[in-house]
């Protein structure tokens, strides 16, 4: 039986949450923001929820499904903030392995993963 997959990181941009929020749908990505602030992006069936701490935006539900759909959703929302301009960086981990690192504008993973 193979780990959970479990997705670490985060967007770093100057803009606001609802700034964000409708770059991403003028994309064509549905985004929005909750009552409570948090940036909500949904890339297929999967909620991509953020909290922001200034500047920087943390992804704030971690855990995933498979890690092959947590790399295709990953790869797309990748692809979403790129065209929007905003840095981000992200890592799927099996267990404690890290098995890839996708990322706009952020230096390459210390541990090689691609």
């Amino acid at each position: 039986m193979k780990d959970e997959a479990l997705i670490a990181g985060g967007i770093e941009d100057h803009r606001s949450a609802e700034a964000l929020a409708a770059a991403f749908v003028q994309h064509g990505i549905r985004a929005s923001v909750s009552q409570a602030g948090a940036l909500r992006v949904w890339i297929d069936d999967l909620l991509f929820e953020f909290s922001q701490r200034g500047d920087e935006f943390i992804l704030a539900d971690p855990c995933a499904n498979t890690p092959d759909e947590s790399r295709e959703s990953v790869i797309a929302l990748v692809r979403a903030l790129e065209a929007i301009g905003a840095r981000s960086r992200f890592e799927i981990y099996e267990g404690e392995h890290m098995t890839s690192y996708h990322h706009v504008k952020w230096p390459v993973a210390a541990g090689g993963a691609a």
